[in-house]
């Protein structure tokens, strides 16, 4: 019984972890979006390393 609380423990943690890493990726990115006269939709994420 023990061995399966601390395989849910376990599940449980890393999934917590993979929301939070996630989420934070997310943030680092900073992405603009405008739309064109032309109707075009125009998404942009800027890198300084290209």
């Amino acid at each position: 019984m023990n061995a399966i609380k601390w395989i849910a423990a376990r599940a449980l943690l890393v999934s917590a972890g993979v929301v939070f890493y996630s989420q934070s990726a997310w943030a680092l990115l900073p992405i603009q979006h405008w739309t064109e006269p032309s109707g075009a939709r125009v998404w942009l994420v800027q890198s300084p390393a290209i």
